[in-house]
């Protein structure tokens, strides 16, 4: 799965499609119903946290036939797939795409499934088509939307401003504060680094954060682990330069 990606559950989604629709598409069932057309067109991704199979098992080789007198071959005795055993399998982060999810749906349609898990649980059971065990199965268990998807489909339909995609601008506090608690991680954790290691580390990590923001972070923090005295770090490294 995707770490960059913001992964909601098929509940989250209906909330967040309900808040922009109103309040009563959630009771009336058009915010699922919504999700369920953007599904169907491909627009929103989705994946399980894991999908478990039951399958068909293979048949086991046929034995050898056994010549009888006079050149009879023994009669088989058929053995049906209805009664044959299965094979389990597990996968984790699985992209839940269009197929999988007409799948369910015309499961669904032949009461071989049950949508009802599906925004309440993020989980759906079908049976697996194809299949002469009806035993045989697959179980898509924490099914997640994908935020960003679910919000620019809002906007195409004229629910939300397009500037609702834009991410949060982080203030010049907040990543200073940031940057007090990264450093102080930093010094618990016995770095080596000198100050200009660790403000170029900084700059690269968290987003928003400034030079000047930084040398205000260091000047609360240093003091605490004795890190503000002149002197080199206790190790040496080719980062380790002046930092000002």
């Amino acid at each position: 799965m995707d770490q960059q990606t913001e992964w909601i559950t098929p509940a989250e989604a209906e909330r967040l499609v309900a808040e922009r629709l109103g309040q009563g598409a959630l009771f009336s069932g058009e915010a699922r119903e919504t999700i369920c057309g953007w599904i169907d067109d491909g627009r929103v991704r989705a994946v399980a946290l894991e999908v478990v199979r039951w399958k068909d098992a293979p048949e086991p080789a046929p034995a050898k036939p056994v010549a009888l007198p006079g050149g009879v071959q023994p009669l088989g005795s058929p053995v049906s797939r209805r009664d044959g055993k299965l094979e389990r399998s597990i996968e984790h982060n699985y992209e839940f795409d269009y197929e999988d999810w007409r799948a369910v749906v015309q499961a669904s349609n032949r009461g071989e499934a049950d949508l009802s898990a599906f925004f309440p649980l993020a989980e759906v059971t079908h049976r697996l088509p194809g299949s002469l065990n009806p035993r045989a199965r697959v179980v898509y268990s924490g099914i997640r939307f994908n935020r960003e998807d679910v919000l620019r489909c809002l906007v195409v339909a004229g629910a939300i401003p397009e500037s609702s995609l834009r991410p949060p601008a982080i203030s010049l506090s907040s990543a200073e504060r940031q940057c007090e608690t990264w450093l102080t991680n930093q010094f618990e954790a016995g770095t080596t680094l000198g100050k200009s290691a660790l403000k170029a580390d900084a700059l690269s990590e968290i987003h928003g954060l400034s030079g000047k923001g930084f040398l205000r972070a260091w000047d609360k923090v240093a003091p605490l682990f004795g890190r503000n005295k002149p002197g080199a770090p206790r190790k040496s490294d080719p980062r380790n330069q002046s930092a000002s």
